[in-house]
């Protein structure tokens, strides 16, 4: 057997362990999660839903975590189609509690659904990796740094020509200054607060943040920043559950490695690192 071999069958094993604890907690938490949790899984045109979560969608399914793919033709234009999905969400599904949106090239943990709504907090996002050219791999959410400014956590920091991989929490709820719409839980009051008329409008991206990035071919600030600075406004706070790990498919897929994260790290004294990209 190749080495190849031997870590497919110790994944699949652990899948295995993994998707077992899930249905015992699932069991213990039915009134939390059966008929309460709404997954949409917004698809992009010829790409479909990766293999691994159709294999969580499925799991959720058969636990009474209802699921629809929500074809996504508008061309980049995927703050009409988040929104689109929050208005549905309402009014098809109204003995609903949460609104969970995992985007199709993610790969999450299979209790991700328990993870973010144990909380019964207004928004509670994933761990979500991203690139940057100039700051490399980042969570996908802001939190504070020893200054108090808002920053991306750095995967690696550089300091005198070394690389210094950076170090989070295993676990804890934190509050941010955004999350990425990856993979976020939205309670249902969240979005009933929005009227849907105008500007007044979840994910909205401001016609002048459109015309600023016409200049450059890019988005000054995309959709998911939109929304919590729109949530923020209205009183509700967004979080993000340091032990609800995804894998994000990029060139390959993009998850933090375990061994740079802490147990002993407490979520609450966490300050990220001042190199990380600023948030503004």
């Amino acid at each position: 057997m190749s080495g190849a071999d031997v870590h497919s069958d110790n994944r699949m094993g652990l899948e295995r362990v993994r998707a077992a604890e899930f249905l015992k907690l699932a069991e213990e938490n039915r009134e939390m999660l059966h008929g309460k949790v709404h997954v949409v899984v917004p698809v992009r045109p010829f790409t479909g839903v990766n293999v691994h979560l159709a294999k969580m969608l499925s799991i959720w399914y058969g636990e009474g975590v209802s699921w629809d793919p929500f074809n996504d033709y508008m061309g980049g234009f995927i703050e009409c189609t988040r929104a689109r999905i929050a208005l549905q969400f309402i009014k098809e599904y109204p003995t609903y509690k949460y609104l969970l949106m995992i985007d199709d090239d993610i790969e999450p943990a299979v209790e991700l659904p328990y993870l973010l709504a144990r909380h019964d907090k207004p928004v509670v996002g994933s761990c979500c990796m991203s690139f940057s050219s100039r700051f490399g791999p980042m969570m996908c959410f802001s939190m504070k740094d020893g200054n108090g400014v808002y920053r991306f956590p750095p995967l690696v920091t550089a300091k005198n020509g070394k690389a210094h991989p950076q170090m989070i929490p295993s676990a804890g709820l934190a509050e941010v200054g955004h999350c990425g719409t990856g993979a976020m839980l939205i309670r249902r009051d969240v979005l009933e607060a929005f009227s849907f008329e105008d500007d007044d409008i979840p994910f909205y991206v401001d016609e002048k943040v459109r015309r600023e990035g016409f200049k450059t071919g890019t988005l000054r600030r995309g959709e998911d920043i939109e929304f919590c600075r729109q949530v923020k406004e209205k009183g509700f706070s967004v979080h993000v559950d340091l032990e609800a790990q995804c894998a994000h498919r990029k060139m390959s897929p993009l998850s933090w490695p375990d061994d740079q994260r802490s147990d002993e790290m407490s979520v609450d004294d966490w300050k990220v690192h001042t190199a990380g990209m600023e948030f503004e």
